[in-house]
């Protein structure tokens, strides 16, 4: 370090790395080293250090003027200009950048930063500075569109992003600058969301300058031609970042009127919608960014409910807007069904302000919401015609246990003996055999008339139910078992001494047939039909053994 006259002072630092940039505060009070690692550091004259911080890349830094801050280009993912307190280091405020930087200048005014100028990476010097007025603005005349400019020095009297010159974006008019173009002009989409309401601010700049925010870009020009993701996420942090958020929520805020209620508190985004993402540097598309706002309504949103804006606001003094169109706007309504309303709103005395309202819809219920609705509604008497139906399903089910219940054993055996006696009672009245028919014809044969009675066919009983059995007793004599199904026929048996006479048909010498017995047995004659068959005894006739 040298003096003024060019003394050597015999005063070295060491940073113990590469130093990037230095600069000396106002009186040589201070003096400043940022380094390629990104550090910056400060020290006094005598070389004692005062303070350090580290602020990733950074390509130069400069003392103000006339106060006590320091300036830092930083250029990493995020590209700002940031102003440190110069004793604590303390970020005062920071101006976001849209593209890559690598060296800086500026100017201040009454001990301000009014502007200064950034070297780019695509052969560009980016001027950022206080938004200034166009050129007649404020003056008296005929202003079409209501931006406070005359239309003798508007260059665009319909406010649609397209010069005058240039504006072919007409259907009805003979004269194009005078019919704005619906899809360029400003617009603002209003929505109601549960207890929100929504206000999206959508902006489009003109030709022009969509053309330099795009050479703006890192690699738009010189690499690849193309506008990537990252470039496109630049832009959109610079227009949010570098806005006055508080003083266009507040203005926004302020112009809203609810019938019902009021909006409080406010969030803002901001997003490009369109012109940059992934597209061509000779892309035709404008350039479009939108704010969106979101108030909370209090209390909750009770409707119907009009939204009334008293007012079009303008932040040209706040935000990246100073250098697009501002007025006219189109008012779109999103509808509580989901259909857009539009409307064309004219920035002047005469044009009524814009009322929206959002009605309640009513909805046609589906049939199985109509179905849930009558259950609720009819609850008392579906539970009692459910009970009613449950009490007497139980009394059927009962009645029929009852009705098929078993018998009890005594009742059983008691039932069985009856059933018994009848049946002996029955068969011995059909079955006597009459001992007086019984004759001899010779000594051979021993001849057995039967009475012409009809043969009782017993019918046996079907398994279905347990009653129905016949019970067993033990007065049955044992040589004889009882065999079901098998029908036998009534009568007295012949027999000789070789065994019974068959009854079988015979020829006799004359031609006719000798069959058995004079009676036919009668198929229509009722019988009786009986529960249990009983085994009856047959008694055998022995031949006499005199001659």
């Amino acid at each position: 370090m040298w003096d003024n006259e060019g003394e050597p002072q015999n005063l070295e630092i060491e940073v113990g790395e590469e130093i990037t940039g230095c600069d000396f505060s106002s009186m040589d009070a201070k003096i400043a080293f940022s380094t390629k690692s990104g550090n910056i550091f400060s020290y006094t004259l005598t070389g004692t250090s005062l303070q350090s911080r580290d602020l990733g890349d950074n390509y130069g830094l400069k003392w103000s003027q006339n106060n006590d801050i320091l300036y830092v280009l930083n250029s990493d993912n995020k590209p700002k200009l940031l102003a440190l307190d110069g004793s604590t280091f303390e970020i005062i405020h920071s101006t976001s950048l849209l593209h890559k930087s690598l060296d800086f200048s500026m100017e201040e005014s009454n001990g301000l930063l009014s502007k200064f100028y950034v070297a780019t990476d695509t052969n560009h010097v980016a001027i950022y500075g206080t938004p200034t007025y166009p050129n007649g603005y404020g003056l008296m005349g005929s202003d079409l569109d209501g931006d406070n400019i005359p239309d003798t020095f508007d260059l665009d009297d319909d406010g649609d992003s397209f010069l005058d010159d240039w504006d072919f974006n007409c259907l009805n008019s003979t004269i194009c600058s005078r019919e704005p173009d619906l899809q360029t002009i400003r617009s603002m989409v209003i929505d109601i969301n549960e207890n929100t309401l929504i206000i999206e601010d959508v902006y489009t700049m003109s030709l022009i300058d969509t053309y330099i925010f795009r050479n703006l870009t890192r690699k738009a020009i010189i690499a690849d031609d193309l506008i990537g993701y990252d470039e496109t996420n630049l832009i959109e942090n610079a227009f949010c970042d570098n806005m006055d958020k508080n003083d266009y929520v507040q203005k926004l805020r302020s112009s809203i009127e609810l019938s019902v209620g009021q909006v409080t508190n406010g969030t803002i985004n901001c997003e490009i919608i369109d012109g940059l993402l992934f597209t061509q540097t000779l892309d035709k598309e404008q350039l479009k960014f939108r704010f969106k706002t979101i108030f909370d309504v209090s209390p909750n949103v009770t409707l119907p409910l009009s939204v009334t804006i008293n007012q079009q606001i303008s932040v040209i003094d706040s935000s990246i807007t100073h250098m697009v169109e501002n007025h006219p706007i189109l008012i779109q309504q999103i509808d509580t069904d989901g259909a857009l309303l539009y409307t064309l709103w004219w920035n002047s005395d005469v044009a009524e302000n814009p009322k929206l309202n959002f009605t309640d819809l009513e909805k046609e219920e589906s049939k199985i919401n109509s179905f849930v609705k009558l259950v609720e509604e009819n609850q008392l008497i579906i539970g009692l015609f459910l009970c009613s139906s449950i009490i007497l399903l139980w009394l059927i089910v009962r009645w029929r246990n009852l009705s098929s219940v078993i018998l009890d054993d005594s009742e059983f055996e008691d039932s069985s003996d009856d059933l018994n006696e009848d049946y002996e009672q029955n068969y011995n009245q059909q079955l006597q055999v009459d001992s007086e028919d019984i004759s001899i014809d010779n000594s051979d044969n021993l001849t057995a008339h039967v009475n012409d009675e009809p043969i009782i066919a017993e019918a046996i009983p079907g398994e279905q139910r347990p009653i129905d059995r016949r019970a067993f007793t033990l007065t049955d004599n044992e040589e004889f078992v009882e065999q079901k199904d098998i029908k036998r026929r009534t009568g007295r048996t012949q027999r000789n001494a070789q065994g019974p006479i068959m009854s079988t048909k015979r020829k006799r010498l004359d031609g006719k047939l000798d069959i058995p017995g004079e009676k036919i047995i009668s198929k229509k004659t009722s019988v009786k039909k009986v529960v249990a068959k009983k085994v009856r005894k047959v008694r055998s006739v022995k031949k006499d053994n005199q001659n």
